[in-house]
């Protein structure tokens, strides 16, 4: 057992281990696969957006409930919802039912998402936090690589098997869904301490206690989530328009960035002990946009994969760091409901910016990168000022 992180953890992060080798592979693989139908850029941002905006507008309701009626329920009934949506992508090639699906989607990623980070705050103790959400984000990132690996699953149906392009894309997500939801088992075997749940007022009440701090933290998601919406939800897409490539070196890529990252996301706890907060989260995420800024002028794919893991590590690894430093600045009891608040204060003008991204990528490939840049340069600056004040 790892000094900190007791059998309860244990299985939170077995929980989200699987549930990301299944979702992170049907994340790989989905616009490809809309992009095999025929779908535009366009018409798979609207998807997108229909799976962003349900998860934005029920991020806060569901971080209530997940305050109400503990975190481990409200988890089990969105892996339900998630792997129902995997399930319907893949099986029904209807516009109509996927929209549905992503909805469903969408639906368990708010469940999910509200709830994951206050409850694994409920099952360590304090100054474990750290640890905790670098080996969770370990756990995440170490499955979103095998999923990445396995994006040559479909290149062999399709180039050895002979199946259609569409089929493999829906062989490999009906299968990959169909681990998923063993995922749901590591969850059933926690103990949830009945202390976590509370009566809403409490909820609410406690709530006013970090109004200020959940407020800036809000606004300054905003404006990251905003930005990243006009290309980071689109990237495989991009990567495929732009360099002619399909889901194997696409999952290659995304596999060797999650791999690089997943030492980083041990040891930045002793980082940020030696650095402090500030400079181990934003020098970093500095970093990251002028590497973003370098992909759209790569003269090939292994000049711009380059500069994407690269990208995609620094922009990343702080991200443990930045929940452990929410967390401790938030009341135990409504962790879940202002975790709530801040995931939609990214989600939702994310989901907005995404369908708008891909208006403008239909039109010119390489824009929403260098919007998506700007964006991130003034969350940087402001995130900074930030951090100097609550750190």
């Amino acid at each position: 057992m790892i000094q900190g992180l007791n059998k309860n953890v244990i299985m939170l992060i077995l929980f989200v281990l699987v549930l990301n080798l299944s979702s992170g592979f049907v994340y790989l693989i989905y616009q490809l696969y809309f992009k095999s139908i025929g779908y535009s850029a366009f018409v798979i941002g609207m998807l997108s957006t229909v799976m962003s905006i349900t998860a934005s507008i029920l991020f806060i309701p569901s971080g209530i409930l997940a305050d109400i009626f503990g975190r481990k329920n409200i988890m089990i009934i969105g892996g339900l919802f998630l792997y129902a949506g995997q399930f319907f992508v893949f099986i029904y090639m209807n516009y109509i039912i996927q929209l549905i699906a992503m909805f469903l989607i969408g639906l368990g990623n708010a469940f999910i998402s509200s709830a994951v980070g206050a409850f694994i705050t409920d099952l360590l103790d304090e100054k474990f936090y750290d640890k905790g959400f670098s080996f969770l984000s370990g756990a995440q990132t170490l499955a979103i690589t095998i999923a990445g690996i396995l994006g040559w699953f479909p290149v062999y149906l399709s180039k050895v098997l002979y199946y259609s392009e569409v089929n493999s894309y829906r062989i490999s997500g009906l299968i990959m869904s169909a681990i998923g939801v063993g995922s749901i088992l590591f969850l059933i075997l926690i103990k949830e301490s009945k202390k976590t749940i509370s009566e809403p007022k409490i909820s609410l009440n406690l709530l006013k206690n970090d109004k200020d701090f959940i407020i800036k933290f809000a606004l300054i998601n905003l404006i990251v989530g905003l930005g990243a919406g006009f290309s980071i939800p689109l990237f495989n897409y991009y990567l495929s328009v732009k360099f002619n490539v399909d889901s194997g070196p696409i999952g290659t890529l995304n596999a060797l960035a999650s791999f690089i990252m997943i030492p980083l996301y041990i040891i930045m706890p002793r980082i940020r002990k030696s650095f402090g907060y500030l400079r181990t989260i934003v020098l970093p995420q500095a970093f990251s946009i002028v590497l973003l800024m370098l992909i759209p002028v790569s003269p090939n794919f292994i000049v711009a994969s380059i500069f994407y893991i690269s990208r995609q590590a620094l922009m990343n690894i702080p991200n443990p760091l930045i929940l452990a430093f929410m967390m401790r600045n938030i009341s135990q009891k409504s962790r879940a409901t202002a975790n709530a608040i801040i995931n939609v204060s990214w989600s939702l003008p994310n989901s907005v910016s995404v369908l708008l991204g891909g208006y403008i990528m239909d039109k010119y490939l390489d824009l929403p990168i260098y919007i998506t840049s700007i964006f991130y340069i003034i969350y940087v600056v402001l995130f900074t000022l930030f951090i100097k004040k609550h750190a």
